[in-house]
């Protein structure tokens, strides 16, 4: 049931952001093979919790999507905010096409960095689903 939610959000993501113009990284990619002089990202899914909530067998599953965005110090942030704002409308009251997960609240920050710019975007999601 996670590899179907999980799924959803890769796709909705991958359909959506141009993965090759900014260099993302997915989760356990090792981040030897970027160029660190122009902006390039981070997306992994963080599953949270799961609990059974029916007795048809329905379970409830919690977790988090994260797009981590770094632009370099020496580079314009623009084009990273507008992939911030991109991210966070892509996923805005977004539901899967099947309509078992829905994304019901979003976060996005920027640490301080001393050697790059960075945006942290989650979006927090659920779904009930039957094996």
């Amino acid at each position: 049931m996670l590899a179907l939610d999980e799924a959803a959000l890769n796709e909705r993501f991958s359909a959506n952001i141009d993965v090759e113009q900014f260099q993302v990284l997915v989760e356990n990619q090792p981040d030897e093979a970027v160029d660190s002089t122009r902006i390039y990202c981070r997306w992994f899914i963080e599953p949270g919790s799961s609990e059974l909530v029916q007795s048809d067998n329905t379970h409830h599953q919690l977790g988090t999507a994260v797009f981590q965005i770094i632009a370099p110090k020496e580079t314009w942030t623009d084009d990273a905010d507008a992939l911030r704002d991109q991210f966070l409308a892509l996923f805005r009251r977004w539901r899967s096409p099947d309509h078992c997960l829905r994304v019901y609240k979003m976060e996005s920050s920027k640490p301080r960095q001393d050697d790059c710019y960075q945006l942290n975007c989650k979006v927090f999601w659920e779904s009930y689903r039957r094996p």
